[in-house]
């Protein structure tokens, strides 16, 4: 397998993508191919421009820009942003301040990990779980480098996780086999790492669909149902 995550769109599966009836929970009444061009312009403009700085917006701001790009209306109460925290702070610093290291340590829900952190790529996931081995929290892998589909379906069924690291379209792929929930997660984390060609998982053409479904479709659900999840961009 490549470096990268295997969970790049194709070609057939982009058209698909943009194919698939538009959702009754999206706030607008556009048609499928409408509401795709303004989610695909969201995402090549306004986050493109912002990349990592979209961090320091405030929680409006990237509530607009969340409901912009997943085609659904998130609202600020839905967004977690970290208070009186430096700009050059790392990644654990920046979980820290959104979910407690004792909350995440002491993690008792199957299949619904504390924290689910959304990459742009195997390779940027095995960093991300790198640099959060300081918390010394159980991380699940959701990604396909070295770990097949079924392997990670068993781990979530068998140990809680307070802390999963993956990608778009496997984190998608486990919710709708029903392997992964949400019913628990506290926080959603879309990492805003961007790569050498100046991409971010948000803006990546290849992860832009399914992170944009599994927003649609999956969290903006679950926050209806309650109001203990949050987004995050670190």
């Amino acid at each position: 397998e490549s470096s990268d995550s295997d969970d790049d769109a194709s070609t057939t599966e982009n058209a698909k993508e943009k194919e698939r009836p538009t959702s009754t929970l999206e706030a607008d009444t556009s048609t499928p191919e409408r509401s795709s061009k303004k989610r695909k312009k969201a995402g090549d403009n306004a986050l493109m421009d912002l990349g990592a700085n979209i961090r320091t917006e405030s929680k409006e701001m990237q509530a607009k820009l969340l409901s912009e790009f997943s085609g659904v209306r998130f609202l600020p109460q839905h967004v977690a942003r970290p208070k009186d925290l430096d700009d050059n702070a790392g990644i654990v610093d920046r979980i820290k301040a959104i979910v407690s290291k004792k909350t995440l340590k002491k993690w008792k829900t199957k299949k619904s990990p504390g924290v689910i952190i959304i990459c742009l790529s195997a390779r940027r996931a095995v960093q991300v779980l790198k640099e959060i081995s300081p918390l010394n929290v159980r991380a699940a892998k959701l990604f396909a480098k070295h770990i097949t589909i079924e392997e990670q379906v068993k781990q979530l069924q068998d140990a809680p996780f307070g802390i999963a690291v993956g990608t778009p379209h496997r984190i998608l792929t486990l919710l709708q086999q029903d392997a992964l929930s949400l019913d628990q997660t506290q926080s959603i984390i879309l990492d805003t790492y961007i790569n050498d060609k100046k991409y971010s998982v948000y803006t990546l053409p290849d992860t832009v669909p399914h992170t944009q479904e599994l927003l649609k479709d999956h969290v903006y659900p679950t926050s209806q149902k309650r109001q203990t999840i949050h987004l995050a961009f670190v």
